[in-house]
């Protein structure tokens, strides 16, 4: 049982794993931020160029 344990806390594939899901949700929490403004950012970037596509159609 002991050498179970040992094993348990020696594995490092759970760890790697968790690195991985706080790094992906860093990316998504950026990506929310930049993308979801719609105010200011890419959202709001598209929004002009689309309005003023259609005020000239």
């Amino acid at each position: 049982m002991l050498s179970l344990l040992r094993k348990f806390l020696s594995d490092q594939n759970g760890v790697t794993a968790i690195e991985y899901a706080v790094m992906g949700m860093a990316l998504a929490f950026g990506l929310a931020i930049i993308i979801g403004n719609t105010d200011s950012g890419f959202i709001s970037t598209l929004v002009n160029v689309y309005s003023r596509i259609a005020d000239a159609l």
